[in-house]
């Protein structure tokens, strides 16, 4: 039911519905007052708009912390830029952790160290991927070597 004026006496609402953006008048304000103390939920009538849609209305856009509506062209450069220093930086350090499990694997088999996989990104873009070649030891202690590489499931080999 929709109200055009403040109803008198005794009301017998399960729920109220109000536009809560603007300013009311005061005898709105004494009702809405009035039904909260009696029990009766209030809904901003975009959060009921919402609740029974499941879709939300948007009075305007905000622009983001750098001056634009959509997000920034320069972040993902900052962030593949950060990612390589990050990874120039680390490199001394992981490089010869690496280069000893390389070692390793060459010791113990006869084929490469490192494989390459094709695989999708969360667009459905292909790319390579590169990793070591998987050992699977048995439980007697031997290494059996893999008919077919798996390193995911799903992923091709």
């Amino acid at each position: 039911m929709f109200l055009s004026s403040v109803p008198v006496g005794e009301v017998d609402f399960s729920v109220v519905t109000a536009d809560l953006s603007g300013d009311l008048a005061p005898e709105w304000e004494r009702f809405l007052a009035a039904a909260v103390l009696d029990g009766i939920p209030i809904y901003h009538v975009k959060q009921l708009n919402e609740l029974t849609t499941g879709r939300v209305t948007l009075d305007y856009l905000r622009e983001n912390t750098l001056g634009g509506i959509l997000s920034t062209l320069i972040y993902p450069q900052i962030k593949r830029a950060w990612a390589l220093l990050l990874s120039f930086a680390l490199l001394p350090i992981i490089g010869p952790i690496i280069a000893i499990a390389a070692v390793m694997i060459k010791l113990d088999t006869t084929g490469p160290v490192f494989y390459r996989e094709q695989r999708l990104d969360l667009g459905c873009r292909p790319f390579t991927i590169s990793s070591y070649v998987p050992c699977l030891w048995s439980p007697l202690g031997k290494r059996s070597q893999p008919t077919r590489l798996r390193t995911s499931p799903g992923s091709r080999g």
